[in-house]
């Protein structure tokens, strides 16, 4: 592996001769790219010093001395030979807690970790040139060993778990990869993500191969997978156009891709994450040419929608939007911006992430590494002069007193919170330290909601039997209870799901006089739902309970998005 993480490492800084680059897509092995690696050192492309100078940099690790490696006797005798010849690593001195152990290999740090652990010691390493690193380990315990971390008079296999085994065998299988049969394979994906309306597509490094699955409608199904040998390949291609950092396997990280699949132009979101057999990539796909629906497109009830449209009009205020994660809160928000955005208001969010890219609206995206957080971002914007604010996100008690000072100072503010009811986002406000008075007098509005998935068109039919309305725990409104409950027979068309698309269903309420004077009083979430109740607030199991008689859910989705209001 350390062949592969250089050439990419190199490749990303754009330091490969482009002479070599071929090369380098086309090897597929380790053992290719190793004999790749020292012809192109041997025919002059770049030297041994030139990569570990850009390695130093990349782990911020600090270099030996040039020459020959010098241990201590008394560090020598802390490691064991088999265990300092398996890791490819040196132990050069001791220093009260401290051991100092040369390696060449940053990328593999499980000798590292396995001394510390052993010792009890922290570790500092240091980066060696590997000829001096291998010359040292002969001198020192007098046997054969190699940057690949396997002495010639040790069995290799004694010092590898069952999964490397296994991997290696795998990306032995294929001689020859290839950057082409990745590049098809990773759009064939694409174009099938797209045609099963999949929102996210689930790589996931697994111990035989890389598993793939597709979330539609807000469930997993799981996808045929590719070629064992393709799936370290594919992951590292994906993170290359996506430009994050392919040498980097043990951070998060994230990054994009502009694609175009089936006459669509996508906007790929990538995210990756490090797992125990490797690292584990999620997509989201989003429609770059659609942007975010209205409000009309969210399957609200007219007298909700009516209602936020009038809060809309407000000059200043705050709405909040709350849910789970994955409930639909952050389209809801960019809906109601689509009202927002005239030529008369200007309208600036701070995000993380920016889903949709608006046309006349200034965004900002939160990136923590750097010090851009929600809240000093939110100070920032503040100087702009906006009349209406969009924070994506509210999850400490400085975001939220900032965003609520705005609220009270001429400002229309939006904003989530991670709640499970709407009443449940004023305890929530007050629990993390804004002060009742300031929640009762800027917060105008709360909407929680849910996503459930709709029958398909194609293949619904009746459910049959009156049962279900016993199965609903609530008394039934007359009024709500109009037409008759559907369900999916399963269809080519929604893949035998007998669902195609989600709609929302929602619980709104809004903040009256009387409501207030609650906030004030006691703002327990009993207390609130039961004076919301009263003021006509229809929870979102009864909005559900609506849309199942409308023939555009089934009961069971609304039990099951609702079951804690059972």
């Amino acid at each position: 592996m350390y062949a592969r993480c250089v050439l990419d490492l190199l490749a990303e800084r754009r330091l490969l001769p482009p002479v070599w680059r071929a090369a380098w897509l086309g090897a597929g092995t380790d053992l290719e790219l190793a004999a790749l690696l020292e012809r192109m050192v041997g025919e002059g492309a770049f030297d041994r010093t030139m990569i570990q100078r850009v390695l130093a940099e990349e782990f911020r690790m600090s270099r030996v001395d040039p020459g020959p490696l010098e241990a201590d006797r008394d560090a020598i005798t802390l490691v064991p030979a088999e265990r300092a010849l398996a890791s490819s690593l040196l132990p050069l001195r001791r220093a009260g807690r401290t051991i100092t152990v040369a390696i060449a290999n940053p990328f593999d740090t499980r000798g590292l970790d396995e001394i510390g652990r052993a010792l009890e010691l922290v570790v500092d390493p240091r980066l060696a040139d590997p000829n001096q690193l291998d010359e040292a380990l002969r001198r020192y315990y007098g046997t054969e060993a190699g940057l690949s971390g396997h002495p010639a008079s040790v069995n290799p296999d004694a010092h590898r778990s069952d999964t490397d085994t296994r991997r290696e065998a795998q990306e032995r299988e294929t001689v020859d990869a290839g950057v082409e049969p990745i590049r098809r394979f990773v759009g064939r994906m694409i174009e099938e993500a797209v045609h099963h309306r999949a929102s996210d597509v689930h790589l996931e490094s697994a111990f035989d191969g890389l598993r793939i699955r597709f979330r539609v409608d807000g469930k997993l199904i799981k996808m045929p997978p590719p070629p064992a040998s393709l799936g370290a390949a594919i992951l590292s291609h994906l993170k290359l156009e996506s430009g994050m950092s392919i040498s980097e396997r043990r951070l998060p990280q994230d990054g994009r891709i502009a694609h175009n699949a089936a006459g669509r132009s996508l906007d790929l979101r990538l995210a990756s994450i490090p797992g125990i057999h490797g690292e584990h990539l999620v997509i989201r796909v989003l429609d770059g040419g659609s942007g975010p629906p209205g409000l009309d497109g969210l399957g609200m009830s007219d007298s909700v929608r009516i209602r936020i449209q009038e809060d809309l009009t407000a000059p200043q205020g705050m709405l909040l939007v709350t849910g789970p994660t994955g409930s639909g809160k952050t389209t809801t928000l960019y809906a109601c911006l689509r009202l927002c955005n005239r030529p008369d208001n200007k309208v600036i969010t701070v995000e993380d992430p920016i889903e949709y890219a608006l046309p006349g609206v200034t965004q900002a995206r939160v990136r923590s590494e750097v010090g851009m957080t929600f809240s000093t971002a939110l100070r920032a914007i503040l100087r702009q002069a906006p009349n209406t604010i969009m924070i994506g996100e509210i999850r400490d008690f400085e975001t939220a007193d900032m965003a609520f000072q705005a609220a009270l100072t001429g400002h229309a503010v939006f904003s989530t919170l991670h709640t499970n009811h709407a009443a449940a986002a004023v305890s929530r406000l007050i629990d993390i330290g804004v002060r009742r008075f300031v929640v009762a007098a800027a917060l105008r509005a709360v909407l929680a909601q849910r996503l459930v998935r709709r029958v398909c068109s194609e293949c619904r039919e009746p459910s049959g039997g009156g049962e279900w309305l016993e199965r609903l725990l609530i008394q039934p409104n007359e009024e709500v209870l109009r037409g008759a409950p559907l369900r999916g027979r399963g269809c080519s068309a929604c893949n035998g799901s007998g669902f195609h698309g989600r709609s929302g269903i929602f619980e709104f309420m809004p903040v009256s006089d009387r409501l207030r004077r609650v906030i004030h009083q006691n703002p327990s979430e009993r207390a609130l739902r039961e004076c919301a109740g009263r003021e006509g607030m229809r929870t979102m199991r009864e909005d559900g309970i609506r849309q199942a008689c409308a023939g555009i859910t089934t009961v069971e989705e609304v039990l099951g998005a609702t079951i804690d209001e059972a």
